[in-house]
């Protein structure tokens, strides 16, 4: 992709992850899992816990603001801010709503009451996949209205049953990215390769309860050792049951999750797989060689920080069986392709022989390994976790010998439910410049460690005030509860 001033792409990123961690190690001896396997099997170390008075608005809100500062942007030339989330607030009313309207509060001083009201909002959801979406909107936005800006933000608190398997894998934070015509960053093509199946790997849908799954879910998170019935038959008033409304039954939407994780992994090889042979068919790729072979770096997104790597040899491996090239890859392993129908131990002995080639193991290094640094010390964001790897992977190019200026880098991205988009975006001349501010892990290491029962408590929602000895920049102040208020959310600028 030639140098354009008629290229579009992003031109800044900002991250914002909450000042609270948990050390999984602390997590994995409570939970009585042996520490080496989450820190050297899955690569994960620190967990990002949200305070409080911290949701996916705040977050976004907080990452966007500054990008705003240090960009000196004029809010009123903003055009869109499209947000990416599946922790959305409400079921109607956009959470880049409230984004913009705690903006807007940060901002009034210096431009006015309101000054966003021309802004385009917007929330997309299809699962961890919904920040690309966003972003490929607002490219095609920038693309037809070149003079116009526009911000994607990505913004999630990836939140799982307590002592679930999926516990280890939580985090939360945002990631901000200003998108406008002759960016300084990365440049995108319009080369974009799908795969979407409608699957039920991972997903959040309306469930019905009956009264006593109700009680005995709110006993359960309360770490209360009684059952439903012993409660309900004693919680009456004038004879009648404080529960009785919930004998028909109730429908409720939940923050966790009903999923699969191992048929979430398979989906997401799937997807991807059909992602890239749909991208090969866009673009000049050579017929004998795989298109990892065209990425500098290859930026995933990872809902464990190991999990690029780990699927990659999948993807590799499909690559060059789908252009007749896995041949090489296979005599380096001395393992033949084993018959369709072959028991699955056997396809994943054949993976795993793959994997540990020296061919494999210098791509993981030179491709996947600085994009999984970040994530280790945070863990899944969702939407936002595909982004913090490109800024991880940004961030560690400022210490290599050569420059990836002109290079160009490879996105594998993915949603439950299911779809990928693999596309890919050449990095532009003002780059460092850019990277130099992300200080990622240096925001990282300053962060405050927490407790084991201070991250029940906050997951348990049993906090008042925050823990953090940090201030936030907007703060939840209240959730309205009764009459026609019921659900509002109230939010503060902390002026700092």
């Amino acid at each position: 992709m030639p140098f354009s001033d008629l290229l579009v792409g992003i031109d800044d990123m900002a991250l914002y992850v909450p000042n609270l961690f948990l050390d999984i190690a602390t997590l994995a001896t409570q939970r009585g899992i042996e520490p080496e396997k989450l820190i050297r099997g899955l690569d994960l170390r620190q967990m990002s816990v949200p305070d409080s008075n911290e949701d996916a608005a705040t977050m976004a809100a907080s990452a966007i603001l500054t990008l705003i500062r240090r960009n000196k942007l004029d809010p009123r030339q903003i055009g869109r801010v499209y947000m990416g989330t599946e922790s959305a607030l409400d079921a109607a009313k956009p959470t880049a709503s409230y984004v913009v309207g705690m903006l807007e509060a940060a901002l009034a001083s210096a431009f006015g009451e309101r000054a966003m009201r021309h802004c385009d909002v917007v929330d997309m959801t299809f699962a961890c996949v919904a920040g690309v979406d966003a972003l490929q909107n607002c490219l095609d936005y920038v693309r037809l209205r070149p003079e116009k800006l526009a911000i994607v933000v990505a913004s999630d608190i990836a939140k799982y049953e307590l002592n679930s398997t999926g516990e280890y894998t939580q985090g939360a934070g945002a990631v901000a990215m200003l998108v406008k015509s002759a960016p300084r960053l990365l440049a995108f093509d319009d080369a974009w390769g799908v795969g979407m199946e409608s699957v039920h790997d991972f997903f959040k849908p309306r469930r019905a309860f009956v009264k006593s799954e109700v009680v005995q879910a709110v006993l359960n998170e309360a770490g209360v050792g009684c059952d439903a019935k012993s409660v309900t038959d004693n919680l009456t008033e004038g004879g009648v049951s404080l529960f009785a409304w919930a004998d028909r039954g109730v429908s409720v939407f939940r923050e966790m999750p009903v999923f699969d994780g191992q048929y979430s992994n398979q989906c997401y090889v799937w997807r991807a797989q059909e992602a890239i042979e749909d991208f090969r068919r866009q673009v000049d790729v050579d017929a004998s060689h795989s298109v990892f072979d065209r990425w500098r770096r290859v930026i995933c997104h990872l809902p464990y920080a190991a999990h690029g790597r780990r699927i990659g040899i999948e993807l590799l491996a499909e690559d060059l069986r789908r252009i007749g090239q896995l041949g090489g890859l296979e005599a380096e392993a001395n393992i033949t392709t084993p018959e369709k129908d072959a028991h699955p131990k056997v396809q994943a002995a054949y993976i795993k022989a793959l994997s540990q080639t020296p061919t494999y193991q210098q791509m993981v290094k030179a491709k996947f390994a600085d994009a999984q640094l970040a994530s280790s010390y945070v863990g899944n964001m969702y939407t936002a976790s595909v982004f913090l790897a490109l800024m991880s992977a940004l961030e560690a190019e400022l210490v290599e010998a050569d420059t990836p200026e002109g290079a160009t880098y490879g996105f594998v991205s993915y949603g439950s439910g299911s779809k990928s988009k693999v596309f890919e975006a050449t990095v532009q001349r003002g780059w460092r410049d850019v990277v130099a501010q992300f200080s990622v892990m240096t925001l990282l290491r300053g962060r405050q460690s927490i407790t084991f029962e201070q991250y029940e408590a906050l997951h348990r929602g049993e906090v008042v005030g925050p823990f953090s000895e940090k201030k936030v920049l907007f703060a939840l102040e209240s959730v309205g509860a009764v009459g026609s208020l019921a659900g509002t959310r109230t939010y503060s600028f902390l002026n700092d």
